[in-house]
């Protein structure tokens, strides 16, 4: 097909979608083929009476931006249940702390309680205490034999 044939063929092809209204649901792959024909030097040559080609090129660019707006709804409802889930995620992960109590961390043990400053008991808070009944453990017993300072022990007579 030589120029001349191929622009009368896209020129038609055009005009006809115009005139059909098949250009108001015409693919984004087509209307980039338009837009691409009307963008050469022999589709003004074509289209050039009475700035039908202005008027043309405006309308497709139009459709082409129709059809982008709704390639952008379509990504925006997917984005916009993502966003709807994880902020439904996020209630809930708010939430279950106060409807199911967490378990404590495994071997923690509660702080002791101290008594209130002030007391009996805590009346020097950095005195050691004092103990009133020491156990076998803590000082040595005479009936061993363990000398002081030596560290023997003595020998008992039959």
């Amino acid at each position: 097909m030589n120029p001349f044939e191929e622009r009368r063929v896209s020129a038609k092809e055009i005009r006809d979608a115009i005139a059909s209204g098949s250009i108001e649901t015409a693919s984004r792959a087509t209307l980039t083929k338009y837009i691409t024909w009307l963008c050469t030097p022999l589709a003004q040559g074509e289209m050039a009476v009475g700035g039908e080609h202005e008027q043309v090129s405006e309308l497709v660019r139009f459709h082409m931006l129709r059809s982008m707006i709704d390639a952008f709804e379509e990504r925006s409802k997917i984005m916009q249940r993502w966003v709807l889930f994880f902020a439904a995620l996020a209630i809930i992960a708010t939430i279950m702390p106060y409807i199911i109590a967490p378990n404590p961390i495994f071997g923690a043990t509660p702080p002791p309680k101290e008594p209130a400053l002030g007391t009996a008991q805590n009346s020097a808070p950095f005195q050691k205490p004092i103990v009133t009944n020491p156990s076998q453990s803590q000082r040595p017993s005479t009936d061993q034999g363990v000398k002081q300072g030596t560290g023997q022990a003595k020998k008992e007579n039959p």
